[in-house]
């Protein structure tokens, strides 16, 4: 199993000003391997959907709290592999409530009605 250590770089994008407290927030803390889309994307070097982070317990993901604080639902995170240094780089998007079902529907999720 491979292990690391998740954190947050400075260059994010955000759709409103109100995200900066969360990317302030993502910028405080570590996620580990297998914890939120991030991790699960790390450990399996796939494509990670999850459907409701807003829902899981701060060990699973440790920004629930945050996510919920900011109207967070999904999150898709994909492994973008280095050719130099041997660097990986996690690409992982949150969205909000509203969006969760249209972007769902693209990585074979579907929501229970």
């Amino acid at each position: 199993m491979r292990t690391c250590e998740l954190s947050i770089e400075r260059t994010v994008c955000y759709s409103d000003e109100e995200m900066q407290g969360f990317v302030n927030a993502c910028e405080q803390l570590f996620l580990n391997t297998g914890q939120g889309a991030a991790g699960q994307a790390c450990e399996t070097c796939l494509p990670s959907f999850e459907p409701d982070v807003k829902e899981k317990h701060v060990s699973e993901y440790p920004l629930a709290h945050h996510a919920r604080k900011y109207n967070l639902n999904a999150a898709v995170a994909i492994l973008l592999r280095s050719t130099g240094a041997g660097c990986n780089y996690i690409l992982e998007f949150s969205l909000r409530v509203l969006m969760t079902y249209f972007r769902a529907a693209r990585f074979g999720y579907e929501p229970e009605a």
